[in-house]
């Protein structure tokens, strides 16, 4: 993925108030310029589309949910409709843990996400720490910030730590 839109380190999701209609998200940088804008479509949003703008057509990637009960499945697709990743979330009494699968022809295990305690999550690629989801609870403005600075090697596709992001707003 070679998008400039990737080369920064922390992304701010804040929800845009469009319900009951459709529910939307803008992604920001740190500096609060817009990144993407994602919108649900769909019966019940089973279909999330990220697109460069909130004005633009352009589709950078689709996630769209397959299961809906304890584990959902969640695929990942390129602008040409090519599957690039899988999040297969399970839900406890105690946790909310993403395992990140990711590939071209076949899915391999690269990743999990896995909550830490209430308003914090803890994305590991490869069994070392390598980002943090943290949500701010406002009363009109709720908000997660996506942090993945510290992911020197540059190693993990941003494009499925940014789908599990979106996944748990």
């Amino acid at each position: 993925m070679n998008n400039l839109r990737f080369n920064v380190d922390k992304f701010i999701i804040k929800p845009v108030s469009k319900w009951p209609s459709e529910c939307a998200y803008h992604v920001l940088d740190e500096s609060k310029n817009q990144v993407f804008y994602a919108r649900e479509k769909g019966f019940l949003q089973q279909t999330l589309v990220v697109f460069e703008s909130e004005k633009s057509t352009q589709v950078i990637f689709t996630i769209q949910r397959k299961e809906f009960i304890v584990a959902s499945t969640f695929l990942l697709t390129d602008f040409e409709g090519r599957l690039f990743g899988k999040l297969v979330r399970r839900m406890s009494l105690s946790s909310n843990c993403f395992e990140i699968l990711a590939g071209q022809n076949e899915m391999t295990h690269v990743g999990e996400c896995k909550s830490l305690w209430f308003g914090k999550t803890r994305i590991d690629f490869g069994g070392k720490p390598t980002g943090i989801i943290f949500y701010r609870q406002g009363l009109f403005n709720p908000t997660w910030i996506l942090d993945l600075s510290s992911d020197i090697s540059k190693r993990l596709d941003k494009r499925v730590v940014v789908a599990v992001a979106l996944c748990l707003c």
